[in-house]
């Protein structure tokens, strides 16, 4: 048995319920947990905002590894000692890091819950139960952990890449914190009922960042959910989890979905207009849920699921710009961003896979749906110009009678845009350019090959909620769609 071992953080910074940690723990006396800061991620063309890459940083305050700044694969190039890390679900550079890792004889120990079979969704259903039911990893003692001397430091690296993080509402980073939230959460949940609220007060846990990052595991998560909540709450959130899981299965069946759409019949569509997409980047396309949405996704980091799915319709069907496009924009603007959600997501939303091809949100609608109350004050906090026009306009201000824009000082045209586009001719033109792909999108998915790589099988999953069910039916009727939520990201 060799004496000494490293394990490397990528994701999941904690030393509990870590199957790296446990299996290096249990090969070797000595442990060295190590975090090295890839250059890669702080260049200018990375796409992780500095207030994500600061959230990183906390999370590194609060955890007892030696740090390193340099190139991975030279790092572990450099160790002669067995490396121990967790296999997770990346793509792009991730991937490719990874694979020139494990040629360097980095270990990747299954420590998620995903299935890495050659048909990893048989009994996927059974085996993430299994997995989320099963004993959790202890913490290792910390006789056991060493950390070594280092002369770079976090502060250094915020220094050398002039880290300014300017988001706010941003949660801390840290177990610590994860623990708090997670507690906070159990007490007083308000989750089901609210998940479709585009304000963080109800209807979201706030773990999601947390869980980005491995603070928590999902695991971890699950088991105090069956253990302190029941009812409409413990299914929302359990639904919430296998989800979670679900779609980083999909980026570990293929990494493709971040590139190029998983249905060939639908790749290079749409066009780009650089008018449309700073309207959309400044929120400033005239439609008040957008533009609230895309501002608050701005300035906070976060969306609700509902909005993060709205967006991804509007700008990829109703402005017909490309996908990815957006979905970059998305990524790197969310603290939570995982690879595996925001891209399928932004996918399935884009109408680029080739199911549920029509399903296209009204942002009309969209506000008409929701408390009124609640979501003009929502647009109002992110969109000032439109503050003193009372809150019935609120859904379409260009149809503000002239007398009362005059009576709240406010300039339809002037201080607020109109719309960029109108909402029933881009909606019959999205429709158009589907249907003329939609027998060829068909045949493409009854190909084994593309079949595969959208994860087209059968899921499993835990129940659907009472809510969900009802907001499906919903939206099969409207043409719209009732997305997941999505939590973390690659970028670590």
């Amino acid at each position: 048995m060799t004496d000494r071992a490293y394990v490397l953080h990528q994701k999941n910074l904690r030393h509990s319920d870590h199957a790296a940690i446990a299996q290096a723990t249990q090969n070797h006396d000595e442990v060295i947990p190590i975090f090295i800061f890839d250059p890669h991620f702080y260049q200018q063309d990375g796409l992780a905002c500095d207030s994500r890459l600061h959230f990183m940083h906390q999370c590194l305050h609060d955890l007892t590894v030696t740090l390193y700044h340099a190139d991975p694969i030279t790092v572990t190039n450099y160790i002669t000692d067995p490396i121990y890390t967790i296999h997770t679900a990346t793509g792009r550079y991730g991937m490719k890091r990874n694979e020139k890792l494990h040629q360097n004889n980095v270990t990747f120990v299954q420590g998620d819950g995903l299935n890495r079979s050659e048909n990893p969704r048989q009994e996927w259903s059974k085996n993430i139960k299994e997995y989320l039911t099963g004993t959790r990893y202890d913490r290792p003692s910390e006789d056991t952990i060493t950390v070594l001397e280092s002369d770079v430091s976090i502060q250094e690296i915020e220094d050398t890449y002039d880290i300014r993080p300017d988001k706010t509402n941003v949660p801390s980073g840290g177990r610590a914190n994860a623990l708090r939230t997670l507690h906070e959460f159990l007490e007083e949940p308000e989750y089901w009922g609210h998940i479709s609220e585009p304000t963080r007060h109800k209807g979201v846990s706030d773990l999601s960042t947390y869980l980005k990052f491995g603070c928590l595991s999902v695991r971890e998560v699950y088991q105090n959910v069956q253990k302190h909540l029941s009812g409409r709450d413990k299914n929302a959130i359990t639904s919430r989890l296998y989800w979670n899981l679900h779609y980083k299965q999909k980026l570990l069946d293929w990494a493709g979905w971040m590139n190029k759409a998983v249905n060939p019949a639908l790749r290079n569509m749409g066009t780009y207009n650089k008018n449309k997409w700073q309207s959309l980047k400044t929120g400033t396309t005239g439609f008040p849920m957008i533009d609230a949405a895309s501002r608050q996704l701005q300035d906070t980091g976060w969306l609700n699921f509902r909005n993060r799915a709205m967006l991804a319709t509007f700008h990829s069907n109703l402005l017909n710009l490309p996908w990815k496009l957006g979905a970059d924009w998305m990524y790197y603007h969310l603290i939570d961003a995982e690879a595996g959600i925001n891209y399928t997501q932004w996918q399935s939303q884009s109408s680029r896979v080739g199911t549920n091809l029509y399903r296209i949100y009204n942002p009309i609608k969209q506000f008409h749906d929701r408390d009124i109350e609640q979501v003009s004050n929502w647009i109002k906090k992110y969109i000032p110009e439109l503050r003193q026009l009372p809150n019935k306009h609120l859904a379409q201000p260009e149809k503000t009678p002239l007398h009362i824009q005059d009576k709240h000082n406010t300039n339809i045209g002037n201080d607020y845009p109109y719309p960029i586009i109108e909402y029933e001719q881009a909606r019959h033109e999205a429709r158009n350019r589907l249907e003329q792909r939609e027998q060829q999108a068909k045949q493409e998915l009854t190909k084994p090959h593309v079949q595969a790589n959208a994860s087209l099988s059968n899921r499993g999953g835990s129940p659907t909620t009472q809510e969900e069910s009802t907001n499906n039916k919903k939206n099969n009727n409207t043409q719209e769609s009732n997305p997941v939520q999505g939590t973390l990201t690659e970028y670590t």
